[in-house]
Parts: structure tokens; sequence; C-alpha cells
């Protein structure tokens, strides 16, 4: 199958994700080029009035919801937690190497996903289950034909600043052949992450992300990483995106947010 921006299942860089039209929701996690800050990208997209009727909002100082934008337009049809839903989530999990005597030193897990698998992990993070067990309980979601992918991805504060990618697919559409996917990256190469769609483009139905997580460059601020992301986005499709830092000695968030339906196409930044 191809599409306008190449055969499926083409090398995957930056300039795919440019010239794709409908790559669908789509993750990134890395690290900044001096190594400071944890980074976490995130986006959603929509083909119908529906669909493209949301917005990020932050919920927290370091979490975010996905709501609808104009109550007055209509609401997205459908199973509603698949389109509204916490994107970002922090869990508080046990340190590496506890500290006696004393209460167990505890260090936060930051969490971005395509659904409301967001809040699995985040509370099988915090019962002492690993990214990956706690995510391999979900399946694909329930939107036949498509039966589009979960992805999701994790960072810790601290520490190596290494990160995990991980998605629930079907096997060529099919959904009684689902396969679940783990990637771990332990060193991170500096202002660079991995990101994951769920689609490979446009079609009908849309078909599955095909392949690894692929490199993508990293600015080193959230307003100017965010803004570069909106940017590779078609414009038809783009609803909104955002960017997460985490200071990896401090554990200080800051974060940018890009709505398709707020001020003029966008919402100004905000540090959390």
């Amino acid at each position: 199958m191809t599409g306008a921006h190449g055969a499926y299942g083409a090398r995957k860089d930056r300039d795919w994700l440019a010239g794709n039209p409908y790559p669908g929701r789509g993750l990134a996690v890395g690290c900044t080029a001096d190594g400071g800050a944890s980074v976490l990208l995130y986006w959603i997209m929509g083909r119908s009035s529906g669909s493209r009727n949301r917005r990020f909002a932050a919920a927290g100082s370091d979490a975010v919801q996905v709501v609808v934008a104009d109550p007055g337009a209509g609401t997205p049809g459908g199973d509603r937690s698949l389109i509204l839903y916490r994107a970002l989530a922090v869990a508080q999990v046990g340190a590496a190497e506890p500290v006696a005597p004393g209460p167990e030193p505890t260090r936060a897990v930051h969490v971005v996903a395509n659904g409301d698998q967001t809040d699995t992990i985040a509370a099988g993070l915090a019962a002492g289950d690993s990214f990956a067990a706690a995510f391999a309980r979900r399946d694909v979601e329930p939107d036949p034909p498509h039966y589009t992918p979960r992805i999701a991805g994790m960072v810790a504060a601290g520490g190596a600043g290494g990160y995990e990618l991980a998605i629930i697919k079907t096997a060529a559409g099919d959904p009684r052949q689902v396969s679940f996917q783990h990637f771990v990256y332990r060193s991170p190469r500096p202002g660079w992450g991995h990101c994951i769609t769920t689609y490979e483009g446009d079609g009908a139905p849309l078909p599955s992300f095909e392949g690894e997580p692929f490199p993508l460059p990293l600015a080193a601020a959230p307003r100017q990483a965010v803004r570069e992301l909106w940017g590779l986005l078609d414009p038809d499709n783009r609803v909104a995106a955002l960017a997460k830092f985490v200071d990896r000695a401090t554990g200080a968030v800051s974060m940018e947010i890009v709505n398709r339906h707020a001020g003029g196409g966008e919402r100004s930044r905000g540090a959390c």
C-alpha cells in the first residue's frame, strides 16, 4: 500500500513524519543535547470534525488531559475513552536503591500514551509492576476495522536517562492476532529521541505502524520543541501537540502545548 508520503513500511525519520498526511497519534521520548532534561513529545490528529474538536488541557502540574475543545460544536462520537483521556501521567515508584532506616524513597516515572492505558501503566508502576508488565495487560483499541494500536512511553526522573517505548497492535489488521512489542533505550543519544505513531499513513482501514521506533531530533527547550513538532504535522489533520521537559537533576517539569482550537491555533507556553 502506498500514500502521498511513499511506500508504507519505508525507512522512517523526520522527513517521513513531515511527508505523512496521517500518522495518527504519536509520541517521542529522549533527552536534550546537553543531557540536562528528558523529553516527552505527544500529538493527536483527526480526520472528522468531531475528532478535530479536541484540545490538550493541563491537569495538575505535570499531566495533560485530552478534552472537547468546543462543547457547542458537538462532541466526538464513538467510545469516548478512546478519544478523551489522560495523555500524560506521573507515577511515584520505589527507588532502585532504598536507604534504611526511614521511609522508602521514591522517584517519579513520567508516562505518555495515546489512550487510557496511561492510567493503567501509572497504576501498575505505583504498585510495583514494570512498564512492560503494566502495559501488556491492555489490548488494541476496539475500533474496527482499524483496531488502532495502543502506544506508550516512559522515562524516570534522574538516573541515566534511559527510556522505554511499547506498542500493542494487530498482525495485518487481524484482531485475533495481537502482538506486544517493547523497546528499551538504555543510553540515550543527546539531542535525539525515538518516535512511534499509531499508523503508517492514511488508508481504509488505517494501516498500523510497522517496524521499530525511529530517531527524531529534539530541540533544546519546550517551546522550540513543540513548535518544530507542530510544523511537521499535516496542517489539515493536526489537532494538538505538546512537549514536556523533565530536569534530570531536580525533577522540575516545564511544558508547552499547541492547540488547533485556541488563540488562533495555538496556546501559549506554560511552565509547571
